[in-house]
């Protein structure tokens, strides 16, 4: 099935494919921009933003890899990071890759039915290390947001202990 979207810049043509009764996979005719185009994804309880999209981003962000910014985070700034570090607070960072299945509602009675999406999510070396580290010391470990819990989560499930890992959860 092909769709033409008409945009600023002219048609835009792609291909869908659908994956599922929720997603469609998109395949474009030609290579674009996509902040060209379209809007800024937000998840329902954010509303009414019009405002410049790089407020609606993370002091973590490093790429334009999510369908999403994890919101969570969204209250962090620099100097409240230089603020817990001086305070001797360790910190570690994951990349998440959040996928558009971040804004499908919970329609079961049971959470536990709930087929969650996948999201590419890397935990690097110096982040599980600094779990580690802090566990044996017997000190907290606290994730930002729901998505970096299950990143963690996953990956202690899978080898027994937060490693380094780069994949799918």
């Amino acid at each position: 099935r092909i769709f033409v979207f008409e945009t600023t810049h002219g048609p835009l043509q792609a291909m869908a494919i659908a994956r599922d009764e929720s997603t469609v996979e998109l395949e474009f005719a030609h290579p674009f921009d996509p902040a060209t185009v379209g809007r800024v994804p937000l998840p329902p309880y954010i509303r009414g933003y019009e405002g410049d999209p790089e407020r609606y981003q993370t002091v973590f962000s490093r790429e334009a890899r999510s369908a999403a910014a994890p919101t969570a985070g969204l209250h962090f700034t620099p100097e409240l990071l230089d603020r817990l570090a001086e305070r001797g607070i360790e910190q570690a960072t994951v990349t998440l890759e959040v996928g558009p299945g971040t804004f499908r509602p919970v329609t079961v009675e049971d959470p536990r039915d709930h087929d969650l999406h996948e999201e590419h999510v890397t935990v690097p070396a110096a982040a599980a290390e600094a779990i580690q580290r802090a566990k044996a010391e017997s000190r907290r470990v606290v994730a930002v947001g729901t998505t970096v819990v299950r990143t963690l989560e996953h990956v202690a499930r899978e080898r027994g202990r937060v490693e380094p890992y780069e994949g799918w959860t």
